[in-house]
């Protein structure tokens, strides 16, 4: 997020440390509100800076996500542009310094792994559906 001259000295080291990693991150105050984000969080959800900076970090994960927990896996839906993805988000609390109270979210793309598990349980049930629906007795077993 683009920052200002009185920003706090932390921001410029998230800046620093996280503001080219590949996963979307967003940092919230002890007051709930989100106070930095990265490059790819913006990309990943199509917000400005200028939206989510000083946004309630639940009620903007809700708007987006359609759920306020900031952990576990969470779905995109599609927008203008941009195709439906899924993310784990994990919290990581900030015990000491500027942002004490706060939180670090890292929101991580696991879509391609949501498709391989949908297309496993697609194939496990077409062959149980194979066994189930044919006239024919059958049977596996063991040789």
């Amino acid at each position: 997020m683009h920052r200002n001259d009185s920003a706090p000295p932390v921001l410029a080291v998230l800046d620093n440390l996280f503001g080219v990693s590949a996963h979307g991150m967003w940092a919230v105050g002890a007051d709930g509100r989100i106070c930095w984000g990265n490059v790819a969080l913006r990309q990943m959800t199509g917000r400005s800076a200028a939206s989510l900076a000083g946004a309630k970090a639940d009620a903007t994960r809700a708007e987006l996500f359609g759920a306020a927990t900031a952990s576990g896996e969470l779905h995109l839906p599609a927008a203008a542009g941009r195709p439906a993805c899924w993310f784990e988000v994990v919290a990581t609390p900030i015990a000491d310094g500027e942002l004490a109270g706060g939180r670090l979210e890292q929101f991580r793309d696991i879509t391609s792994r949501k498709r391989s598990e949908g297309g496993l349980q697609d194939s496990e049930r077409s062959y149980r559906q194979l066994f189930e629906n044919n006239p024919q007795p059958m049977w596996v077993c063991d040789i």
